[in-house]
C-alpha cells in the first residue's frame, strides 16, 4: 500500500508540474503577441482579427481573444462582442498578467473557461488585453501526461470555492467538490481531512469508497503553482494493485522491460523535445522574420534596397524562387517590384528616371506576362477570394499566360488591403517549397505591405506638390536639379538639352494682364510636352523651359525644336530656343550652359529687331 500510495503521489506531481510548465509556456507565448499586437494602432483592423485567427491550439490555450476598453471582444472569428455584463477592462486590466477564475464563454455561454491574460501596453499604458481562452472541456486533452495509463480521473479544483476546472470522473458535468456531499471514508481518513487539505493548499491524499463503481478510491491531490489550483487523482483500487502479483512472479522480466522501456522513453522524450524545441523555434523566427520585414517596409518608400531586402527576406523564409508585389489602382495593376534569382527587377510609371523595363531587369514579354496575371489575380481579389494557391499545371494555366505557367510549379497569393477593405496591391510567390504554409506567412506580412504601400501613396503625393509646377503642370525647378545627374544613366548614345524662353511675356503682362500671360506659359508647356514627352519636361523659371531628350539625333532634336516653334507661331506665341547635344560621356552642367547661352543668343537677336525692341516700345 505504501508503494501504491508513492506512485499516485508521483503521478500527481508530474501530473501538477505538466500543468504548471504549460501555463507558464501560455504566457510566454502571449506576451510574445502581445508585443506585436501593440505595434497596429487599430486594434479593430483585419489585421488583428487574422492575427486572432492564426494562433490558435497554443499549448492548452483553444483560441485567443481581445479585451478593449469599451468591454467589447474581438474574437478569434472576426467578431467584436460586448461583454460588459460579464466582465469589466477597467477590473481586469488593473489585474495585469494573471489567470481567471472558472467563467463562462462570451461566445458559447454553456461552456466554461478560464482566461490567461496579458496586458497590450503603448507608452506606458494598457491600451487592451488579450487573452488565451483555455476550453475547461477540453484541456485534459492538451495535457502531455496520461497518469496510470488514463485509468485514472484527473481534478483540477478552486481551492478558494472548491469549483471543479476539470473532473474527468464525470465528463460532461461541471460542479463544485464539496456539493457532492459526505463520502464514505476508509478507516483512518476522513473528509475533514480532505477539506482542510484542499482549502489550506497542501499536499495529501485519501482513501474512500466510490458509490458508483463500488470500491476504494485512491485520493492524492498537490497544488500545482498556478492561483490556488490543486491537482488531484483517483485511482480505482483494482487498478492500484493490478500489477503486483504479476510483478512477483516476473521481476527479472519487468527489469529487463522496464529497461527497454526507459531507453525507449528517453529516445521518445529526446524526439518530443526537439520537435517541440523545432516548432517554436520556428516560429521565433517567423516573428523575427515578420518584424524584420515590418522594420524595412516602415521606410521603404524612400528606399527601393528596403523594398528589395523584404521582399528577399521573404524568398528566404519560403525558399520562393519568385516574390513580387504588384501595386494595384483602380482594379489594375499600376506598378511591379519583384525579387528572383537574378536579382531585384521593377517597373514603376511613377518614378520616370528608374528607366524603362529592359534596363530594369524586366523584358517587354516578362512585364506583359507579369501584367496579365496580376490582372486575373487582382479580379479574383476583388470578387472577394481571400487567397489564391495553385499546384498543377490546370490551376496555372488558368491564372497565368502560357509561357509562364510552363515555368511555374506552384503559386500562392494574398491581397494587400486598404484600411477600407479596397484592394492596393498583391503579395505573389512562385515555387515556393510549402504553398499551404507560405499563405499563412503571406498573410502575416500583408499588414507590413498595406502600410509601405499606405506610405507611398502619401509620400508621392506629398513629393508631387514639391516637384510639379503647379500652374503648368511640368516638373519644377527642383525636380529639374535632382533629375539630372540621373539623366546621364537613362541614355545609351547622347543626351540632348533643348532650353525655350517666351519672348514678350513681361510686355503680356502689363499690356493685357496676367491671366494672359498666364495662358501663353500654359500653351507653350503643353506645346514642349507634346513635342518632347512629359517625362524630361521641366518649367525652371517664370517664362524659362527645359526638355531633356535621350539617344536621339541632333538633327531630329533640331527638327522637334523647329516644329515646337511652328506650333507655337501658330498660336501667336514666340519664343527663344537653344539647343546642345553631347555624345556620352555627358557633362550635364556644361550641357545645359551651352543650351542656355544659345538660346540667350536667340532671345537678344529676337529683342534686336526693332519691332521686339523694349527700349523702342517704352519710349513709343
Amino acid at each position: 500500500e505504501e508503494q501504491s500510495f508513492e506512485r499516485l503521489k508521483e503521478e500527481t506531481s508530474s501530473l501538477a508540474e505538466d500543468v504548471h510548465d504549460q501555463m507558464v509556456d501560455n504566457c510566454d507565448q502571449l506576451e510574445i503577441i502581445a508585443s506585436l499586437i501593440a505595434r497596429t494602432d487599430d486594434l479593430t483592423s483585419p489585421e488583428i482579427r487574422q492575427t486572432l485567427a492564426s494562433y490558435s491550439d497554443i499549448g492548452t490555450i483553444d483560441h485567443l481573444e481581445l479585451l478593449l476598453p469599451d468591454n467589447s471582444f474581438v474574437t478569434a472569428h472576426g467578431d467584436q462582442v460586448d461583454a460588459s455584463e460579464q466582465m469589466s477592462f477597467a477590473e481586469v486590466s488593473v489585474q495585469g498578467a494573471h489567470i481567471s477564475s472558472r467563467e463562462t464563454d462570451v461566445v458559447a455561454p454553456d461552456e466554461y473557461v478560464v482566461r490567461n491574460w496579458v496586458p497590450i501596453m503603448r507608452d506606458g499604458e494598457t491600451v487592451a488585453m488579450l487573452c488565451g481562452v483555455i476550453v475547461l472541456g477540453t484541456m485534459p486533452d492538451a495535457l502531455a501526461e496520461r497518469p496510470y495509463g488514463g485509468n485514472a480521473a484527473i481534478y483540477l479544483i478552486e481551492a478558494s470555492t472548491g469549483d471543479f476546472l476539470v473532473d474527468t470522473w464525470h465528463p460532461g458535468q461541471t460542479g463544485n467538490i464539496w456539493q457532492l456531499g459526505t463520502r464514505e471514508m476508509a478507516p483512518g481518513y476522513d473528509s475533514a481531512q480532505l477539506q482542510q487539505g484542499l482549502t489550506e493548499g497542501r499536499s495529501g491524499y485519501v482513501v474512500f469508497k466510490s458509490a458508483s463503481i463500488g470500491e476504494q478510491l485512491y485520493f492524492c491531490f498537490q497544488p500545482c503553482g498556478v492561483n490556488d489550483w490543486q491537482l488531484a487523482l483517483s485511482v480505482p483500487e483494482s487498478v492500484v494493485f493490478s500489477r503486483v502479483d504479476a510483478i512477483r512472479g516476473t521481476l527479472n522480466i519487468f527489469l529487463v522491460f522496464e529497461t527497454v522501456c526507459l531507453v525507449a522513453y528517453f529516445f521518445w522524450v529526446l524526439h518530443y523535445v526537439r520537435r517541440e524545441t523545432g516548432v517554436k523555434q520556428r516560429q521565433l523566427d517567423t516573428i523575427n522574420y515578420i518584424y524584420e520585414i515590418e522594420k524595412l517596409l516602415f521606410g521603404a518608400h524612400e528606399s527601393r534596397e528596403s523594398l528589395a531586402t523584404a521582399l528577399e527576406r521573404i524568398s528566404q523564409m519560403t525558399s520562393a524562387e519568385h516574390v513580387c508585389l504588384c501595386l494595384v489602382e483602380d482594379g489594375r495593376p499600376s506598378a511591379f517590384f519583384a525579387r528572383d534569382r537574378k536579382g531585384f527587377h521593377t517597373f514603376d510609371p511613377d518614378d520616370p528616371l528608374s528607366g524603362d523595363s529592359s534596363s530594369r531587369g524586366v523584358s517587354p514579354s516578362a512585364l506583359s506576362d507579369e501584367q496579365k496575371a496580376a490582372a486575373r489575380l487582382a479580379s479574383l481579389f476583388e470578387s472577394g477570394c481571400r487567397t489564391v494557391e495553385a499546384l498543377d499545371q490546370g490551376e496555372l494555366a488558368q491564372l497565368l499566360p502560357s509561357g509562364m505557367a510552363v515555368r511555374t510549379q506552384s503559386l500562392a497569393a494574398v491581397p494587400v488591403e486598404e484600411s477600407d477593405g479596397a484592394l492596393a496591391g498583391i503579395l505573389v510567390v512562385r515555387n515556393a517549397r510549402n504553398v499551404a504554409d507560405e499563405l499563412s506567412l503571406l498573410q502575416n506580412v500583408e499588414p507590413s505591405f498595406a502600410m509601405f504601400c499606405r506610405n507611398l501613396r502619401t509620400y508621392r503625393t506629398i513629393k508631387e506638390r514639391g516637384e510639379v509646377d503647379a500652374m503648368t503642370g511640368m516638373l519644377n525647378r527642383n525636380r529639374f536639379e535632382a533629375d539630372l545627374p540621373r539623366w546621364t544613366s537613362r541614355c545609351e548614345k547622347s543626351l540632348a538639352c533643348v532650353y525655350v524662353d517666351a519672348n514678350g511675356l513681361h510686355e503680356l503682362n502689363n499690356e493685357q494682364g496676367h491671366q494672359a500671360g498666364d495662358s501663353m506659359l500654359r500653351a507653350v508647356a503643353r506645346a514642349i510636352r507634346e513635342m518632347f514627352g512629359r517625362e524630361g519636361a521641366y518649367r525652371i523659371g517664370g517664362d524659362e523651359f527645359v526638355a531633356i531628350v535621350s539617344d536621339m539625333s541632333s538633327e531630329e532634336v533640331e527638327q522637334h525644336v523647329r516644329g515646337l516653334e511652328e506650333v507655337l507661331v501658330e498660336e501667336g506665341i514666340s519664343v527663344s530656343t537653344g539647343m546642345a547635344c553631347q555624345s556620352v560621356p555627358v557633362d550635364t552642367e556644361r550641357l545645359v550652359g551651352d543650351a542656355e547661352g544659345l538660346m540667350y543668343q536667340a532671345k537678344r537677336a529676337y529683342y534686336e529687331q526693332a519691332d521686339h525692341d523694349r527700349r523702342r516700345r517704352r519710349d513709343a
